[in-house]
């Protein structure tokens, strides 16, 4: 399966290049990636993120630019606590035996660990800053504020 890193800015006239000799081997980048390739065509990276954006209600993309909404932002951290917790109700559930025999613990520590910070899903490179998952920018994302999206690579997991 395959995901994208991009690389952003809050200035359009930017060079935030994700330049691919500095991360080798692919996990310096991502701790899971096997493999990673330019994109040189951003549309498809951008088409795919725009969707995600829609989707989830979290913002808008026109163009490059993007913005997040504050209240699509609060919405969206609503589901994901809501799966959160149903993840760690279920390991509040596992008894001894189940956790040493690890019975059904894998999937609920997954479920937690993707309701908090899904590590599958995009990840954001602001400027010289280190990559992170897309939920870890979403939280501290400045709602209303652009951001350019200039470049982006492919990741295989």
């Amino acid at each position: 399966m395959f995901n994208y890193v991009l690389g952003i800015s809050d200035d359009p006239e930017d060079e935030n290049e994700l330049a691919l000799a500095i991360y080798d081997p692919p996990s310096s980048l991502i701790p899971f990636a096997q493999s990673i390739d330019e994109c040189c065509d951003l549309r498809l990276p951008l088409m795919e993120f725009g969707d995600w954006l829609e989707e989830n209600e979290v913002g808008k993309l026109e163009g490059v630019r993007f913005t997040i909404s504050h209240r699509g932002r609060q919405k969206y951290f609503a589901k994901k606590f809501a799966a959160f917790k149903a993840a760690l109700g279920a390991l509040g559930c596992t008894d001894l035996r189940k956790f040493k025999n690890k019975e059904g613990t894998d999937e609920w520590m997954d479920a937690l660990r993707k309701a908090y910070e899904d590590p599958y899903n995009i990840y954001i490179k602001l400027d010289l800053q280190e990559t992170e998952p897309l939920d870890a920018f979403l939280r501290r994302a400045e709602p209303g504020k652009p951001y350019y999206i200039l470049s982006a690579v492919e990741y295989r997991y």
